[in-house]
């Protein structure tokens, strides 16, 4: 992976700001706001992992919201606990926090290769985990689907 371009931070922005209707960066810390920097945050880090939070900060203040590393840090881990169905937003809190989406439904949006590759591991750490009989019982699914 590699650090993100300001042509690629502008897309991924732009896309999160038309999720939310709003614009992130407007110096507010209303929680739809604060949800969709984290969002943002999160989303840099994992997809383009070369790109240091500092970076991701300069970022934020040409757009007007003032910021720095640790804030970034901040955002990440604050996605990460409000995506955790743990110790997370319930469910319905979340989409209503999210204007009716789901964060599945938003991510796809963002980052539709990410979800699927997502899904994919969750598939083969199941079926590693599967005992002979669950085995026996996929395998004819598993060959439909490789002839779709």
């Amino acid at each position: 992976m590699s650090k993100i371009t300001k042509k690629k931070f502008e897309e991924l922005s732009s896309k999160i700001n038309e999720l939310f209707d709003l614009n992130m960066f407007k110096n507010t810390r209303k929680l739809e706001y604060v949800l969709a920097r984290c969002l943002l945050a999160h989303t840099i880090k994992h997809k383009y992992n070369k790109t240091t939070l500092q970076y991701i900060a300069n970022m934020y203040e040409q757009n007007g919201k003032s910021s720095d590393h640790s804030t970034i840090l901040h955002n990440i881990r604050t996605w990460a606990r409000f995506i955790d169905a743990k110790t997370g937003v319930k469910i319905q809190a979340q989409r209503e926090l999210l204007r009716g989406n789901t964060v599945d439904y938003i991510m796809n949006i963002i980052d539709p290769k990410s979800t699927i590759q997502q899904k994919k591991t969750k598939l083969k750490e199941d079926i590693d985990n599967f005992n002979k009989h669950q085995v026996e019982f996929i395998e004819p699914c598993l060959e439909n689907a490789k002839r779709i």
